[in-house]
């Protein structure tokens, strides 16, 4: 069975760097990618990927409100985990996004 994946990151480096790595494992197939987490919502309820990777800073929708619109909630029940590298949250800060609560690791 093949993982089917989403990639929503605003830099096209991370983007492809992710595809490469993910695609070389055989049973992983990315399945789209997008700019936004506006694109992100809509590209979950087109394509009902299996795993859902999302930045956090992301143009008209970051990664965090994305998880928490429909029909991302309607799909996964855990979203993700995701190392902080930058503002809003502190360098090395974790944040765990899922269905109907935030919790914040350190």
């Amino acid at each position: 069975m093949t993982i089917q994946v989403l990639l929503a990151d605003d830099h096209a480096v991370v983007r492809d760097g992710l595809r490469f790595l993910l695609e070389v494992q055989g049973d992983i197939s990315v399945v789209g990618n997008t700019v936004n987490g506006r694109k992100a919502v809509r590209m979950v309820k087109e394509l009902k990927p299996d795993v859902v990777l999302m930045d956090i800073a992301m143009p008209e929708l970051n990664g965090i409100e994305a998880t928490h619109q429909s029909p991302l909630n309607d799909v996964f029940d855990a979203l993700g985990l995701a190392l902080a590298m930058e503002w809003p949250l502190s360098p090395g800060q974790c944040v765990c996004v899922k269905t109907r609560f935030n919790q914040r690791v350190v």
